[in-house]
């Protein structure tokens, strides 16, 4: 298996760094893979040589779960105000005593909320369909005007 390259996407520069090509590779069995799953290779600047040196790497970074993700459009909504005035306001959001939980919490009462209504999810289901169709009307004329040039 060729493992994946980061930093660069070369490993070879002429001398007028006008030329830049990947040919330096690396292979490694599958089993080092299994051992070694986030392994990459990653382009060092250049010294001396042509040859960019590589650096075999295997770092695992894990930050853990997401505490609290926040979509933007959700801010327009128009009961999303509410529904964060009423939980901080909450008793038991004031009792928790860390940042993250008290984001913990304002996630299960967002994903709780029905902020869209099943009107609005059939309407975006009927424009949905109607930009689709619009989008293959469009696809068609674009590859006739390219098959006449």
């Amino acid at each position: 298996m060729d493992v994946p390259l980061g930093g660069r996407r070369f490993t070879w520069v002429n001398n007028a760094a006008t030329k830049m090509m990947r040919i330096d590779r690396v292979l490694v069995s599958m089993n080092v893979m299994s051992i070694f799953g986030d392994t990459k290779l990653i382009a060092l600047p250049r010294g001396a040589s042509d040859h960019l040196p590589l650096l075999f790497h295997n770092e695992v970074v894990d930050f853990g779960p997401t505490p609290f993700k926040l979509f933007h459009s959700w801010v327009n909504y128009p009961d999303f105000h509410q529904i964060i005035t009423e939980d901080i306001n909450n008793p038991h959001y004031l009792s928790l005593g860390s940042f993250h939980d008290k984001l913990r919490y304002l996630k299960v009462i967002l994903k709780n909320a029905n902020l869209v209504t099943d009107e609005e999810l059939i309407e975006k289901q009927v424009i949905s369909v109607e930009l689709d169709k619009i989008l293959k009307i469009e696809d068609a004329d674009t590859l006739q005007k390219a098959r006449i040039k």
